[in-house]
């Protein structure tokens, strides 16, 4: 509950100005006098088509939202008219590790294969796009038009013209990659050893 003794003000010009409030969703106003309380009312998105098992997924720029299985193969699709859908599953059976849109394509993972498909035509979808060397791979980000994955002691990547390379950088033989993030700090570039 927030207590709020202008909130008869409404929505306000931005969501910077303090004078009401920048978005007034799902508020009740009228439950207790002077004071905004959220509804509690619930409802479910879908009755079939619903994943059902640990997911990791990838959001399209028109919003699509595709689940990969992190214990099969199985793939759905959540379309931005809220409905779900089961996509046919990867041929790479094992269970997914990562998925990313990037440069026009989905792109998804196992330990070891990578694969893609243009975003919103999942049927012209390419399971075994790029195999890992190491057989490892994990977490991914997407930096200098180009999209890195961690993969052991090696990061792979896939640059904007969509050419693979497996080692594309290699990491000492005693650590395993498994997140590969870029940080950035204001108006520098800093390197390793800057860390």
């Amino acid at each position: 509950m927030v207590e709020f003794n202008q909130y008869q003000a409404g929505r306000s010009r931005g969501k910077h100005d303090q004078s009401g409030f920048h978005q007034m969703v799902n508020c009740d106003i009228h439950a207790e006098p002077g004071s905004v309380c959220p509804q509690y009312a619930l409802a479910s998105d879908a009755t079939s088509g619903v994943p059902t098992e640990a997911c990791v997924q990838a959001v399209s720029p028109s919003g699509t939202i595709y689940f990969f299985s992190t214990t099969t193969g199985k793939v759905w699709k959540l379309s931005t008219a809220g409905a779900y859908s089961s996509i046919t599953a990867n041929a790479n059976t094992t269970g997914h590790r990562g998925a990313q849109c990037y440069n026009g394509y989905v792109y998804y993972w196992t330990a070891t294969k990578l694969g893609k498909f243009v975003v919103e035509t999942e049927g012209t979808r390419n399971d075994s796009f790029g195999t890992f060397s190491n057989g490892n791979a994990y977490g991914s980000c997407e930096e200098n038009i180009t999209l890195f994955i961690a993969d052991g002691k090696y990061i792979t990547s896939v640059n904007s013209s969509g050419t693979f390379n497996a080692n594309a950088l290699d990491i000492p033989a005693q650590f395993v990659g498994t997140y590969v993030r870029y940080s950035r700090r204001t108006d520098q570039y800093f390197n390793r050893d800057d860390y």
